[in-house]
Order: structure tokens, then sequence, then C-alpha cells
């Protein structure tokens, strides 16, 4: 596993403690938009160990081609993790360990809706870029759920009127949003689902998905197979609420 050690370029304070990460891209990486990676920081590699609790996996941001990667994340002002704690502390000109480029979500040739909360948004964001740039007649939905939407005008800026960008407040004003798109005849028979988020989110929009006929083939987590799995046997074994 190659490790690349990245300056952090710039700490950017978003909203409602949300902060962006701009760090140097290494050279000879490549990832696809919605690609995602890990981070370690200070305290990650320590006496020839790895240690876990100082690593995070996040989304990239940035395009494909852009010479900078950049990331988004939450850092709690109570109770923050290992990693936010260590996290919080970083500044311009600090270095962080970067691997494990990948990427598991991908434009499709069909209707795409994204149900999103939090900093979710950011593979949501990474994958309109991709899909404004190109001529797909496939609709682009997305649809986030949190009292202040993260990356707005950055949303609207990047979609330029190609997709329907939908937010709601609350959990509730998010679901009944989410039944007009299920009654919505060509998404629900031919439409892809792309749920992104905390995992009890995950299990709570699979569960509505599975159970207004949208077949796990076409409902899509940026997880894994292995990691996936169990987020589909809870939702296969609730009930819808």
């Amino acid at each position: 596993m190659d490790l690349y050690e990245s300056k952090v370029l710039a700490v950017t304070p978003l909203e409602n403690h949300v902060y962006l990460f701009r760090v140097e891209r290494p050279e000879g990486v490549t990832f696809r938009a919605g690609g995602h990676m890990h981070v370690g920081l200070p305290g990650f590699l320590k006496d020839g160990e790895r240690h876990k609790e100082f690593v995070h996996h996040m989304t990239i941001l940035s395009d494909p081609d852009d010479d900078v990667l950049e990331f988004i994340t939450r850092i709690p002002a109570e109770n923050p993790s290992p990693f936010k704690q260590v996290l919080a502390g970083i500044r311009p000109g600090d270095s962080v360990t970067l691997f494990k480029f990948a990427s598991i979500l991908n434009l499709q040739d069909h209707p795409m809706v994204f149900l999103t909360m939090g900093v979710g948004l950011s593979t949501t964001y990474s994958l309109l870029k991709a899909y404004a740039k190109t001529d797909r007649a496939q609709r682009f939905i997305s649809l986030q759920v949190g009292r202040e939407p993260l990356l707005r005008k950055e949303m609207e800026e990047a979609s330029s009127g190609s997709a329907v960008l939908l937010y709601a407040e609350h959990r509730e004003d998010f679901r009944e949003e989410e039944e007009k798109l299920f009654a919505d005849a060509e998404l629900s028979s031919g439409g892809y689902f792309y749920i992104i988020g905390k995992d009890d989110f995950l299990v709570e929009q699979v569960r509505r998905c599975l159970a207004h006929g949208i077949p796990k083939e076409r409902i899509c987590l940026d997880k894994s197979g292995e990691k996936a799995a169990p987020i589909f046997e809870q939702a296969e074994g609730s009930s819808v609420q």
C-alpha cells in the first residue's frame, strides 16, 4: 500500500462546524469523480505501527484533473473523536498521510437520485461537477436534509440548471419530498438511488427505497460490498417508519 505525505495548503471554515481542507496532490495519484481517500493525521504512524483512531475516510471534492485535493468534514465543538481532536489543530504547512485512493460510485446512463445528509453531500457535489461537463440526458436529482445546506452555492454553480437540487430542513420534510420522487414513474421504474450519510440514515433510506419497490440493484451506497451488506441486512429486517 502506497503512503503519500501531503502538505496542508489551506483550512477554511464553512458553516456549522464544517471545514474545507486543501492539501497537495501527490504525484501519480489518480481517481474518478466521486472518489475517496484515507487521511492519516500525526500519530497515525507511530513506533512502526498504524493507529486507526487517527485515520478517516474522506470524499475528494476536487475534480480528477485538479492540481490539489480538497475534502470537507465536520469537527464538533463537543466530544470530538480522537481523529477530529487532532484534525482541529491542523494548520497550513502541517503534513497528513494520504492512501487508499478508490472510487465506488459512478454516473449512470439512467436517471440518478441522490439522497444525502451532512457532509455526505461531498460525493454528490463531485459527481454533479462531472455530470455537468457531459452531454448526458439522464436526470440528476439531489435531495439533501439539514438545517444549513452544505455547498449550496457551489452546487448551484456547478449545475448551471442541468440538475434538480432539493433541500429539506428536517427529516419529515425530507420524507415528503422523497415520496414525490418515489411517485415519479420514470424514477421508480429505472432510476438509481444513491444514499450517502451516516449508517442510521443509510438503513432508513434503504428500507424506504425497498418498501417503494426500488430493487437492491438500483440502490447505491458509498461502501464496498462487504461494508454495504450489513446496511441492507438491517434495512430488510426492519419496518418502514
